[in-house]
């Protein structure tokens, strides 16, 4: 019988680096009965016992403010885990034991894990593990996750709390509340209907989260409407609680320095006048690693394995097999043609990923939220949803999803509406093969100029939107700065794989399929008779869609193909190309250039940059916004911006140069 495990914690206490740990990246994933959110649920063998272990987003506690907080409050009411594993940022004890407390009160046996063990140690500070479990009612187990230390401890205290539930005691926290507290929430509990509440959720559990709205219904006349006091009485009281819990458990070595680390480094990166300007500097090194030299010559070897060697052994292949044009077309010039067009910008990638999982892991990524809060809120946002923008510098899809974690629910669809506008890394081959072709000596700081217009459409985006979504609400941002840690490089190899695999599997699938398709249709007729290229079925298609792009100087049938196909996915766009302008003699840059001008083609960098995202966003736009007419609105709203901003930026590179 398979045992299952709620894993909860914080944001930034480790709680995903110990469910990579312990499931090694054997996870599937579940949209849940009765929850919100999509949960990863991990799977993994401990002394023959399988296990399931379900990752709850990260949560500041269980009132019920944000989807997160509602999807662990309804995973605890209908879900029957075994126990619950509870991931503790020791650094920052009194901030995390505030929802520690309030899973031990759940009545479902909890352990908690004591992670950055380690980073407590550098910082002069012991925690007593043993006193804390007293004090708490519930088994502390001191881990890195990170490290890999005090893991086999902490699986073998859960098997422990599983055998013996009693181990654990909900009502340690309970018992410390004032008088007061206590009797008013025995006046509730003696109100719950027992058939009305599960059998493995403890009734003073129940009785604290009733004070919220949707179960008002059930209270005393005389304590309804007293939601948000409630709630203040006993934030007070746990913090009271804790507060003194902290100072038992918490030793100071004498040698602790009074000024940390962390403090030095932020009176210079977060100071007023500098923070900014250090900023930007960062950005620009990171596109610079990227796209110049360094990222220029792993470009060139990956260009000369795909189109040279690769394409040469497999025609040669072909060659000897006796295989016909059709079959010798489709592989060369429509499968390897497509994908090689794509994969070739795959070192480039991994440079941008690597340097964004430094600045994530290091901390600095909290820092720039702090920093860009100032700047947001001139334009409607708060600092947090810089952390879904970044987010999209990656992949739309998880950067939208990320806004769950925004309390203000029109904020939240605000921030959703100009994520596309972030240029996300599928539109990155696209950059590069056009500023590689037009911009060669200065590619870097081409690519670095449409991240910064992406980033300027997307804010006055949210000028324009702001007055008819938020009206007069003003977002407030509250963030928890967590300290700077040296990089723990599996872990970021991890994350960067992650990334890396899935433009590849991008690549030999979406990239794949689109690429045989346009090289099928870009050689057939109507009557689906092998026929030259303009008199092919694309080419119609093609050519009726191209006079929209003509003012802006790139109204070929085959860019217009393109960027159609670019709504499956943005790297499409050069496989497009990559098969329609295939030729053995002349590489795709050198034909590019013979078409356009170099205003032209900035201007189409412009367009792909801006105009409508791929289906996978809209999707998820869809279903995070709950709204079709948001979705369409958005997906029009683009392709005019799109087209109206490289049509004047065209306009304006002819005049001045």
């Amino acid at each position: 019988m398979k045992l299952e495990i709620g894993l909860f914690g914080n944001p930034n206490c480790g709680k995903t680096t110990l469910f990579n740990e312990l499931t090694g990246g054997n996870r599937s994933v579940g949209n849940w009965t009765g929850t919100t959110v999509t949960l990863d649920i991990g799977h993994f063998h401990y002394k023959k016992q399988a296990i399931d272990l379900v990752d709850i987003p990260g949560i500041y506690s269980l009132f019920t403010h944000t989807p997160e907080q509602l999807t662990g409050c309804e995973y605890l009411l209908n879900y029957h885990p075994d126990v619950l594993l509870n991931v503790v940022d020791s650094t920052n004890l009194e901030r995390n034991l505030y929802l520690t407390t309030q899973l031990i009160e759940s009545g479902i046996p909890v352990v908690v894990a004591l992670n950055m063990h380690d980073a407590m140690q550098e910082q002069g500070l012991f925690v007593d593990a043993k006193k804390l479990s007293e004090l708490l009612g519930a088994p502390c187990v001191k881990i890195s996750a990170a490290k890999g230390y005090g893991i086999e401890k902490l699986l073998e205290t859960i098997m422990a709390v599983v055998k013996n539930p009693s181990l654990c005691d909900s009502d340690r926290i309970v018992n410390q509340f004032s008088p007061e507290i206590r009797e008013k929430l025995e006046q509730i509990v003696a109100q719950i209907d027992d058939e009305s509440v599960p059998e493995h959720i403890d009734r003073h559990w129940v009785g604290i989260q009733m004070m919220k709205e949707h179960w008002q219904g059930e209270l005393p006349e005389e304590l309804r409407g007293q939601g948000d006091a409630w709630e203040t009485a006993i934030s007070e009281e746990r913090y009271r609680i804790i507060g003194q819990i902290v100072d038992q458990v918490i030793k100071v070595s004498p040698l602790i320095r009074r000024r940390q680390l962390s403090e030095k480094i932020d009176a210079v990166v977060c100071n007023r006048y500098l923070a900014l300007p250090i900023f930007c500097l960062v950005m620009f090194l990171i596109f610079y690693l990227a796209f110049g030299p360094l990222g220029n010559a792993l470009n060139n070897a990956f260009e000369y394995l795909f189109n040279d060697l690769i394409a040469g052994w497999v025609s040669a292949g072909l060659t000897a097999a006796g295989a016909g044009p059709f079959l010798s077309g489709l592989i060369i010039d429509g499968i390897i043609g497509g994908v090689g067009a794509v994969m070739v910008f795959l070192p480039q990638l991994a440079i941008l990923f690597l340097c964004l999982a430094l600045l994530e892991f290091s901390g600095y990524m909290a820092r720039a939220a702090f920093i860009t809060d100032k700047l947001l809120s001139k334009f409607g946002l708060s600092g947090m949803s810089f952390i879904p923008m970044i987010l999209g510098f990656g992949c739309s899809v998880p950067a939208i999803m990320a806004c769950r974690a925004l309390d203000n629910k029109k904020e939240r669809l605000l921030t959703m509406m100009i994520i596309p506008f972030f240029s996300c890394s599928a539109r990155m081959p696209v950059y590069a093969v056009f500023a590689a072709a037009f911009f060669a000596d200065m590619q870097y700081l081409v690519i670095f100029s449409l991240y910064l217009l992406g980033i300027l459409v997307a804010l006055l985006t949210s000028v324009i939107l702001r007055p008819k979504i938020m009206q007069k609400e003003k977002p407030v941002f509250l963030m928890e700065m967590p300290p700077y840690r040296k990089p723990v490089w599996h872990c970021i190899w991890s994350s960067v794989w992650v990334r890396v695999w899935d433009f590849i599997s991008r690549a030999g699938t979406i990239i794949l399929l689109a690429s045989v398709v346009v090289w099928l249709l870009s050689n057939v007729n109507i009557s689906f008779q092998m026929v030259g290229t303009d008199a092919s079925i694309l080419s119609s298609i093609g050519k009726f869609i191209a006079p929209i792009f003509s003012p802006m100087g790139f109204g070929f049938w085959q860019i217009a193909v393109a960027l159609i196909t670019g709504f499956m996915a943005k790297e499409a766009v050069i496989s497009t190309l990559g098969v329609l302008y295939a030729s053995a003699a002349v590489p795709l840059s050198a034909v590019l250039t013979s078409l356009i001008s170099p205003a032209s083609a900035f201007a189409l960098m412009v367009f792909v940059l801006l105009y409508t995202p791929c289906v996978a966003t809209l999707t998820a736009m869809r279903r995070e916004s709950g709204s079709a007419k948001y979705t369409l609105f958005m997906m029009l709203y683009q392709l005019g911006v799109a087209w109206l901003v490289s049509f004047i930026i065209y306009h304006l590179i002819n005049l001045f140069i």
